[in-house]
């Protein structure tokens, strides 16, 4: 992703925002909402475009391409259940039924399954 995307800027200004020790939400160890504001934009946006070009984007398609973060795949799910869809969540997200299970068994596991993916190790 190029640093001049819109996307890109929007999510590192949240994660700058977020870790900017001086800030109130940051010493109390609660959410910013500007934060997550920024997050959902750049969401809003990169779903927007993959719609506008007609593409069917999954999850792991998003993190490879850098588009999305692993930590947003509840975001994903909950944008299935939000949406008519006529895939399976675990096509959704971009990951076969037994990763898919592995990931619901163990979600701290979604990072080597995508990693697995991008390294185009043998699919389970």
């Amino acid at each position: 992703m190029n640093d001049d995307d819109i996307v890109f800027r929007l999510r590192k200004r949240a994660e700058i925002r977020r870790h900017i020790s001086s800030r109130k939400s940051v010493q109390e160890g609660k959410p910013d909402r500007i934060s997550d504001l920024l997050e959902e934009a750049a969401n809003e946006i990169s779903l927007l475009r993959s719609t506008q070009n007609n593409e069917v984007v999954t999850f792991v398609d998003a993190v490879i391409a850098g588009t999305t973060l692993i930590t947003e795949i509840d975001n994903w799910v909950e944008s299935w259940h939000t949406t008519i869809s006529t895939i399976t969540l675990h096509e959704h997200l971009g990951l076969t039924f037994s990763e898919y299970g592995m990931w619901v068994q163990n979600p701290e596991c979604i990072g080597g399954i995508i990693e697995a993916i991008q390294n185009k190790r043998f699919r389970v």
